[in-house]
């Protein structure tokens, strides 16, 4: 090869080389310094750590400045080479510094952040309670927090005065707040605790100072009814001191005496074993903290009652188990059997609001048996039957007791009756029976004011309406109700009717016109069980009670009176297997509940006792005996 076109080609590869060397640098970008973080607010006196990112460099090394000044200075602050910011001691002006990072490898370039100084942050002072009241000459204490400074002592003021007054009430170094011995005008002080570090930060507290207060004694009940040789629990409730012990006495006796009854430490009052005279007599709880104060009840003692008396019915058994009815406990006493007669079957019971007469709805059968009650001894005695339609199953009277309806479940009859007040005998009125032309029928329910009657169709689903004159049935209009509705209650108010949907598992409500007796549907209510039976309301007319047979249990709803809604009285109970009825001890304390166990084989019945809690309505067992007898089905009692 020649030599100079050897040389051309060494030139020529130098060329290349040094091109490719300058395509390299171009394709590594500018060098960029990035501070971290970007902004940083620093206290005085503090530090902060700043790092800086170089790219595009071969060195990562950086010179610090602030506001331009390598390293910083002392106004406005100092940074070391490894970034580390240290604030001037007082803040500059203006606060906001400029802290650089400038590349080593070219000093053109630089990244950097904005710091601001800070002050101290403020002395905060914080009291505590901010409010309280206090007797007077009694004492309060008070705690004061004090923030942001290491001196956390405070000076104490009331009303402005260091320490207090004679006027306003004292305080002490450590906070303790001492009423005065009057209470001042305004009643309210106010209590200050001021920082000792920096005057100017302090905190409030109010205090109102109250007289000292008047012992006032409240006994609980103010009246009360005690059957002879019963009890009666009082309380006693004082205020106006710590001292809540009393002294009870009764007609001015402490401790009370055998002639007007006696009445234990704790308030429990026993009546005597005679009704004195007067009958009342005056329960007295003395403070022992002031014995010039006092409250007192009045208590009327009363004889015992004359005898109650439970009936319970046994359809295979043909008879009638009678019951005498302990009126305090509510616990029942075999009193005797009468026999209805063989094929009878005597099912629900019906007693004469006079409680003269009993009568027996004879399931199966078309009759009913009529018997008299004997008041002393409870027995019954037969007086006759009546003749009505097949298996007469529900009957009620009008709230004298001069009519009386009834329905008969396999048939779409219903009877209205004329009751002898005398004999206790039925006669049916005009039009007795009413042909209803719909499916059986089996609740019946009367208003108080006898005006309107209503009846449960159980396979139409509907409650029809009668208007009722002098006993005779008029029909009016049906209403749709739930499915297999059944038995139907009317509340003491004639305002709203209740109906046990058997099948619905609830109860429905209805309000009623006062005028025409039209229902108005309210709502249902699921009764917390299966084949649903309404049964009685109370005596007060508040609590509504029933049954689910399917379920063996019971249940309660509150009335409201204003507009018919129920409220459950928590869940349903547990009775016996398949609970057939049941009713109320007329003086409310008292429930029961017949078991009839079985509708095809037979079995011996029993009944459930509650106590009633007349506030709530809530059931509280307290017996399970045997009926005495099978299958038993229908309750009456005594009024």
């Amino acid at each position: 090869m020649p030599q100079s076109l050897g040389r051309l080609w060494t030139a020529t590869l130098l060329i290349a080389v040094a091109f490719l060397a300058n395509c390299s640098n171009d394709t590594k970008g500018p060098i960029t310094v990035t501070v971290s973080p970007a902004t940083a607010s620093v206290q005085i006196g503090l530090t902060k750590q700043f790092s800086a990112t170089v790219a595009n460099a071969a060195s990562q090394g950086v010179d610090w400045q602030v506001n331009g000044v390598s390293g910083g200075d002392a106004t406005n602050g100092t940074i070391s080479a490894s970034g580390l910011y240290t604030a001037p001691a007082a803040v500059p002006s203006p606060a906001t510094v400029t802290v650089t990072a400038v590349s080593q490898s070219d000093n053109t370039k630089s990244g950097s952040a904005a710091v601001t100084i800070t002050g101290p942050p403020a002395v905060t002072v914080q009291v505590s309670p901010k409010t309280a009241s206090v007797v007077v000459s009694a004492t309060q204490l008070f705690t004061a927090t004090v923030s942001n400074t290491s001196n956390t002592d405070v000076t104490w003021e009331v009303n402005g005065v260091a320490g207090g007054d004679a006027t306003n009430g004292t305080i002490s170094a450590g906070g303790l707040y001492t009423a005065p011995l009057s209470v001042p005008s305004p009643a309210d002080v106010t209590i200050t605790a001021v920082s000792v570090a920096d005057t100017s930060k302090s905190d409030t507290a109010t205090v109102t100072i109250t007289a000292t207060p008047v012992v006032v004694v409240t006994i609980a009940p103010k009246t009360a009814s005690v059957q002879v040789t019963h009890t009666q629990q009082f309380t006693a409730t004082v205020t106006g001191t710590a001292n809540t012990a009393v002294t009870w006495e009764v007609n001015g006796t402490t401790g009370g005496d055998a002639t007007h009854g006696t009445i234990s430490n704790a308030g429990l009052y026993t009546a005597p074993s005679s009704v004195p005279s007067p009958a009342t007599v005056t329960v007295g709880a003395v403070s022992v903290a002031d014995t010039s104060k006092s409250d007192t009840a009045n208590v009327t003692v009363t004889a015992a009652p004359v005898s109650r008396f439970a009936y319970v019915s046994s359809f295979p058994d043909n008879n009638i188990k009678i019951f005498s009815v302990d009126d305090g406990t509510g616990l029942l006493t075999a009193a005797g059997t009468t026999s209805t007669g063989s094929g009878t079957n005597p099912g629900f019971l019906a007693m004469h609001p006079s409680g003269k007469f009993l009568y027996s709805l004879n399931r199966g059968t078309d009759t009913v048996s009529i018997f008299t009650v004997n008041a002393t001894t409870g027995a019954l005695t037969a007086a006759g039957t009546v003749t009505a339609a097949d298996d007469p199953f529900y009957m009620v009277f009008s709230s004298d007791g001069a009519f009386a309806y009834m329905t008969c479940d396999n048939t779409s009859e219903v009877f209205a009756f004329s009751v002898n007040t005398t004999t206790g005998a039925l006669t049916n009125v005009s039009g007795s029976p009413y042909s209803l032309g719909v499916g059986r029928t089996r609740g019946i329910a009367v208003t108080p004011d006898n005006k309107f009657l209503y009846i449960t169709d159980r396979d139409s689903n509907d409650i029809l309406e009668f208007s009722i004159a002098a006993g005779v049935l008029t029909f009016v209009n049906d209403y749709a109700a739930g499915t297999a509705v059944g038995t139907a209650v009317v509340d003491s108010t004639g305002k709203y009717l209740y109906a046990g949907n058997r099948d619905d598992n609830a109860v429905g409500a209805y309000s009623i016109n006062a005028s025409t007796g039209a229902l108005t549907p309210i709502t249902t209510y699921p009764a917390g069980g299966s084949s649903t039976s309404v049964w009685t309301f109370d005596p007060s007319g508040t609590h509504l009670y029933g049954g689910n047979q399917d379920s063996n249990n019971i249940f309660a709803f509150t009335l409201n009176a204003t507009d018919g809604t129920l409220t459950s009285v928590g869940t349903p109970v547990s009775t016996g297997t398949m609970p057939a009825g049941g009713g109320i001890h007329p003086n409310g304390k008292f429930a029961y509940v017949v078991n009839q166990i079985s509708d095809t084989n037979l079995q011996p019945g029993s009944i459930t006792i509650y106590s009633v809690n007349q506030t709530t309505g809530a059931l509280t067992q307290i017996s399970s005996m045997a009926s005495g007898s099978n299958n038993s089905a229908g309750f009456a009692i005594t009024p």
